[in-house]
């Protein structure tokens, strides 16, 4: 009875070993800022790393490393630093070509065997679009002269963002907006395209009238 005990303790101590029971959720993050992305794990293990888009680069660490922030290899703007209880992967200046799914990967050497157990994490990137006005509006230096009860149209223009830019038009006495106190203008939708330098981005652009 006594061997049988033993064995159940050490097969669920076993199980235990090297799970990953959470770590970060998918993330949206803005261009330029630095993405950190960790997994969580519960028990020891031999080697964690951090992969990008099917193993396009990956990061390397080991249980010698704990708390060791390491360069990658494979990545001159990418760190990647194992504790006893996480794995942390760090990346410098995102940019789009950084979006996509990244891959934690902890690992135990068991015999001949290497059981692993694995965590992945989609990571979107946002571009903040340009402003730019079209019409009459587009001309003007410091201010826009208008005839009293005269409608008047003029056009603006969200440039280059992703995901698409919210084009929102008011009207105020200060300057700044000031939703509480400023008129909200009419608007109608004229298009929405992929940027031309880059399908990655939308431009907007709306027409405002008051």
């Amino acid at each position: 009875m006594l061997k049988i005990s033993l064995f159940l303790i050490f097969t669920v101590a076993k199980v235990r070993a090297y799970e990953i029971t959470g770590g970060s959720a998918d993330t949206l993050i803005v261009a330029g800022e630095r993405l950190e992305l960790s997994c969580e794990i519960d028990g020891e293990y031999d080697f964690c790393s951090w992969s990008y888009s099917d193993d396009t680069w990956a990061c390397l660490t080991n249980v010698n490393a704990d708390g060791e922030e390491l360069p990658c290899e494979d990545q001159e703007r990418a760190t990647i630093t194992g504790t006893e209880g996480s794995c942390t992967l760090g990346l410098e200046d995102i940019s789009l070509d950084d979006q996509g799914e990244f891959t934690c990967l902890v690992a135990k050497i068991e015999g001949t065997e290497v059981v692993k157990s694995v965590h992945l994490i989609n990571v979107e990137v946002a571009m903040p679009a340009g402003v730019e006005f079209g019409g009459d509006i587009a001309d003007v230096e410091d201010k826009w002269m208008l005839l009293e009860d005269e409608e008047v149209t003029f056009s603006c223009h969200g440039n280059g963002g992703t995901p698409a830019a919210e084009v929102l038009g008011f009207v105020g006495s200060d300057e700044g907006i000031n939703e509480d106190e400023d008129a909200e203008l009419d608007e109608t939708m004229l298009e929405e395209l992929e940027n031309g330098d880059d399908d990655r981005l939308l431009d907007i652009t709306k027409e405002f009238t008051f």
